[in-house]
């Protein structure tokens, strides 16, 4: 019975030390294009911003779509001062993320 545990164990630490292929050398696939569609600006970021950097990490393809400029979202200012501060934004966390494409 030690023996077998000995045999067992020998045979783990000799799989252990074994050299393995690298993720580098492994076949990689094509990237792909990811379209993430946001109510407003900073929804796509507070949702999936997590999501929208593995795949840029991943050497994936994102593009945003916005589908309103959120100028509702603040009751005294101008719709259009609003509309101009949500795209400014908009576009500086995209480039932190780096993504080009809004």
């Amino acid at each position: 019975m030690k023996n077998d545990f000995f045999s067992k164990l020998l045979l783990l630490l000799l799989i252990s030390t074994m050299p393995c292929k690298s993720a580098n050398s492994l076949p990689q696939s094509p990237p792909l294009t990811i379209l993430v569609f946001a109510p407003h600006p900073d929804d796509d970021i507070i949702g999936c911003g997590g999501s929208i950097a593995k795949h840029v990490k991943n050497g994936n393809k994102i593009s945003i779509i916005y589908m309103t400029s959120g100028t509702a979202s603040h009751p005294l200012l101008a719709p259009n001062i609003i509309a101009k501060q949500r795209e400014l934004e908009a576009h500086a966390a995209a480039s932190t993320l780096q993504v080009s494409d809004l």
